[in-house]
Formats: C-alpha cells, structure tokens, sequence
C-alpha cells in the first residue's frame, strides 16, 4: 500500500525522479496483492493489480537512499542484517520526527483492519512528502523547480 500511496503523490505532484519500491523482510518473491489490499487501495483510486512482492536483497539495500519500514522489528532486522543500511533505515512513522509507533501487517484481518492500516500509512506518507521531496533534491541535486544545480 505505501508503494502504491507514495507512487500516486509523486504523479499527482508530476514528480518522476523519485523510484519507490517495496520488499519484504519475510516476503516470498513474486505474489500478487492480497484481495483485500487490492481492494481497499483501489477504492482509493490505487490499482496494485499488477504489483508482485519481493524480498528485501542485499542490492535493494545498497540502491536506496532511504528504507522506510513499518515496524520496529523490520527496522532492527535490516540494520543487523545489513550493516552498512543503519543510516538509511527508519520508521515510517518516527520519520522527520513523528510518533515511534508501528504501523501493524493488516494480513489476517477484516476490511476495516486493512482499511485503518491504510489511512494511517496514507496519513504518514503525507506527513512526510514535504521532507521526502526535499531530500531527493538534495541527492539529486536539484532547485525547486527540479532544475540541477
């Protein structure tokens, strides 16, 4: 859902020098969307019909610039497992000095579970976009009007 969120703002935004991907910490590589994922996102106007899932790998890792996780656990797991990622793991929700709380795996709940795990991944992402963009511009180089410096 957070891929999916984050994807949709960027566009409306018209920003497209920001890659957003998702894996998994336990995930198995290459399943669909659960039906109830598919179904609260696209009741948001998010198609995640074509996503497929993959596992968080060494060369995610070194690729990205920020890993954000939902979990206090994911966060400890990829700083151990990946040594070099401490400086570039945070909480979604404890990033840019929000709560430190988690936001809990909806899989095994009703709508209203997933539906709530949503509103709160969408209320963070939106938190956050403002830090978001101005840290790509300051990787990327980058003025307000996305002109390089």
């Amino acid at each position: 859902m957070a891929e999916g969120i984050l994807n949709q703002m960027l566009s409306e935004a018209g920003i497209g020098n920001i890659r957003v991907l998702s894996a998994g910490t336990m995930a198995n590589g290459d399943y669909p969307v659960t039906r109830l994922t598919r179904q609260v996102a696209g009741e948001h106007g998010i198609d995640l019909s074509s996503h497929r899932s993959q596992y968080l790998s060494l060369q995610l890792v070194e690729k990205a610039d920020l890993i954000l996780v939902m979990e206090k656990i994911h966060r400890k797991e990829i700083r151990e497992w990946f040594q070099n990622s401490r400086d570039k793991v945070f909480l979604l929700r404890s990033f840019g000095g929000g709560e430190s709380e988690d936001i809990d795996d909806p899989i095994g709940g009703n709508q209203e579970v997933f539906e709530l795990c949503y509103q709160l991944i969408e209320s963070e992402i939106k938190r956050i976009f403002p830090i978001l963009i101005q840290r790509c511009r300051v990787l990327t180089g980058t003025n307000e009007s996305g002109i390089e410096n």
